[in-house]
């Protein structure tokens, strides 16, 4: 209905920013600051299913700062959650958001891992900040903890409890995807997540296999 479209859209809108805090770019030009502090702390301190909507609405300091940021958006290199993503709306008619979501917590933990099998490409950054970076976001969303793996672990747990207020289902499986279908499809999602231009920014340069693990996780849960 209505009110899960409104959840799944309002996810993506967290995804974008969660895919650009963990982005191996620097979008400090664009204050990604200013729009983490609009839609982080605003999101996790209200409470319904039509929060989304109602922070993107009401929020006139969100509003701008999306408007800034939506010139480039179409280019904008904001990580493996949105490439594969993109697939699983290609392949599986998932709605982007959605995807996003279905996939979120996954990725973030792909992310995180503090000695990746391959780090990202972009020249300028000498080791993964991921991490830090979500326990950033973490704290702008009220959780504590003595570390930062504390912080990200009490952030999932917090995303995944937006989750279910909003109605987004625990696997991909629940959306009704054929597994037979879904496990023929699931090479060629994988190359082409791979090859999707938002991958290039994620702080973990995936291996084919590692996205493949992660969309196998998503589909059946742990």
């Amino acid at each position: 209905g209505d009110s899960g479209k409104i959840g799944s859209d309002g996810v993506d809108h967290l995804g974008v920013v969660l895919g650009l805090a963990g982005a191996d770019v620097d979008y400090d030009l664009i204050q990604l600051r200013d729009l983490h502090d609009a839609l982080i702390r605003k999101l996790f301190h209200q409470s319904g299913r039509y929060v989304l909507l109602v922070v993107i609405l009401k929020s006139s300091h969100l509003l701008s700062s999306l408007q800034r940021l939506a010139a480039f958006f179409a280019n904008a290199f904001l990580g493996v959650n949105h490439s594969m993503a993109h697939k699983l709306g290609a392949f599986h008619h998932l709605p982007h958001g959605v995807a996003n979501a279905v996939i979120l917590t996954e990725v973030m933990r792909y992310n995180a891992a503090e000695v990746p099998t391959k780090m990202g490409t972009f020249s300028q950054y000498q080791y993964p900040h991921a991490l830090a970076r979500y326990a950033e976001l973490g704290r702008f969303a009220g959780c504590t903890g003595n570390t930062d793996e504390e912080v990200f672990e009490n952030f999932i747990a917090k995303l995944e409890d937006l989750k279910e207020k909003i109605g987004i289902k625990k696997t991909i499986k629940d959306y009704g995807i054929d597994e037979k279908y879904f496990l023929d499809t699931l090479d060629d999602m994988c190359e082409q997540a791979f090859n999707d231009q938002c991958t290039g920014a994620n702080p973990r340069y995936p291996l084919m296999k590692e996205i493949k693990e992660i969309y196998l996780k998503c589909y059946y849960g742990k």
